[in-house]
């Protein structure tokens, strides 16, 4: 079953992170293994859905899917951020990988779009308490200005690409 990792590249400035909300939804760009179609549409991932059983009963996922050129189906699992590889978390920081989708049968993952998740920002600000920020990335860049720290602070070029696990 192959997995693959949501990462998220962008530039921050006056923030120490910038993580998914555990509410966050995930819109995929998906593709059929079998007979390499590229869904129209994109797969919204919602972690907050209940999840569903799948063809035959002996497991669950987060969302199943169905080609609709071919018609084979599949499913997609998030895994959460405890699947990632030991060998992957040392790079993690540097590419700040964000989710892990399992998937079974016909769908791949060829993209994502992080301007549909939800986000918070933590402030690097010297302060003891760290400032978190609700960070919008709809309109492509954001900024704010962190008043106890006294600094502006922004994420931009936000970019999703996916990796193979």
């Amino acid at each position: 079953m192959p997995t693959y990792y949501l990462v998220l590249m962008c530039d921050l400035d006056g923030l120490s992170a910038l993580k998914p909300k555990a509410t966050s939804v995930y819109a995929l760009s998906l593709r059929c293994v079998y007979c390499q179609t590229i869904a129209e549409t994109s797969a919204v991932l919602d972690p907050s859905e209940e999840e569903v059983e799948v063809k035959g009963g002996r497991s669950t996922a987060t969302m199943t899917w169905k080609c609709k050129f071919c018609k084979r189906d599949g499913n997609l699992m998030l895994k959460g951020l405890e699947a990632v590889s030991e060998k992957k978390k040392r790079k993690e920081e540097e590419q700040n990988i964000v989710q892990v989708i399992e998937c079974r049968g016909a769908p791949e993952v060829i993209g994502w779009d992080p301007a549909l998740s939800s986000w918070v920002g933590t402030s690097s600000s010297t302060s003891e308490s760290e400032k978190p920020f609700d960070v919008d990335l709809s309109q492509g860049d954001w900024c704010d200005f962190d008043e106890e720290g006294q600094h502006p602070v922004s994420v931009e070029n936000a970019k999703g690409t996916v990796e193979n696990a």
